[in-house]
C-alpha cells in the first residue's frame, strides 16, 4: 500500500512539473501566477513542490519569482523562508552521507577545511552571494559538516540580494513592462561581497599553514 502511495504521488509530482514547465516555456508565467486564485491553497500547493523540488531539479529563482509575482512585497520573506526550506533537503542528505568514495572524502575534507578557515556563518553567507546553483551549495555544505544554524542563517543572508533582484524583475513583469534584464554590474557587486567577506580568514589560514610548512 505505501509503495503504492509513493508510486502516485510521485506520479503526480512529474504531472504537475510537466504541466508548469510546459507553462513557463510557454512564457505563461503570469497565467500560472493566476491560476490558483484562493491564496491559501496556492502556498499550500508551494509547499508541495518546494519539498519535490530538489527531487526534480528545478530552479529556486523560478518560485521565488512566482512568489513575487503572486504576492509583491508580501511575498519577499515567504521566498526567503521557501528557498531555506527546499534547501534542506539535499543538506541533511548530504550530511547523513557515509560514503568512503575517495572523490568524496576529498570533497569533505576540502570544504570543511575551508568553512572551518571562514566559518560557518560568513562561508554560507559568502557562497550563497556568488550564482552557485543553489542545490549545488547545499549538498557542498552538508558533506562538508556544516552546522545547521549557519546553513539555515547563512542561507537566508546570502540570498535576501538575490531576492531583491528577483523583486525588481518580478515588479517589472508585473507593470507589463517586460522582462528586466539581469544587470551583470549587480552580480559583480555580489562576487566582490563574497570575496570581501572570506578574503581575510581565508589568507590567514593560507599563512598559518604556510608558515608551519616553513618552519617543518
Amino acid at each position: 500500500m505505501q509503495a503504492s502511495r509513493r508510486t502516485a504521488l510521485v506520479l503526480l509530482a512529474l504531472v504537475s512539473a510537466a504541466l508548469v514547465g510546459r507553462t513557463l516555456l510557454e512564457g505563461d508565467v503570469s497565467g500560472l501566477v493566476a491560476a490558483v486564485e484562493n491564496d491559501y491553497v496556492f502556498l499550500l500547493a508551494l509547499v508541495v513542490a518546494y519539498l519535490i523540488r530538489p527531487f526534480l531539479a528545478l530552479p529556486v529563482s523560478l518560485f521565488s519569482l512566482i512568489i513575487l509575482l503572486r504576492f509583491g512585497w508580501l511575498g519577499f520573506p515567504i521566498a526567503i523562508v521557501g528557498t531555506v526550506f527546499t534547501s534542506l533537503p539535499p543538506y541533511l542528505l548530504a550530511r547523513r552521507y557515509d560514503g568512503d568514495s575517495v572523490i568524496i572524502g576529498r570533497f569533505r575534507k576540502f570544504g570543511s577545511d575551508a568553512f572551518d578557515a571562514t566559518g560557518g556563518l560568513r562561508g554560507m553567507i559568502a557562497i550563497r552571494l556568488t550564482p552557485t546553483p543553489a542545490d549545488v551549495v547545499s549538498y557542498g555544505a552538508g558533506l562538508s559538516n556544516v552546522p545547521v544554524g549557519s546553513f539555515v542563517f547563512g542561507t537566508a543572508i546570502g540570498i535576501t540580494p538575490w531576492v531583491l533582484m528577483y523583486m525588481v524583475i518580478a515588479q517589472s513583469a508585473r507593470a507589463a513592462t517586460g522582462t528586466a534584464p539581469v544587470d551583470l554590474r549587480l552580480l559583480a557587486v555580489f562576487a566582490v561581497l563574497a570575496v570581501v567577506l572570506v578574503a581575510r580568514p581565508l589568507a590567514k589560514t593560507v599563512r598559518s599553514r604556510w608558515n608551519e610548512h616553513s618552519n617543518n
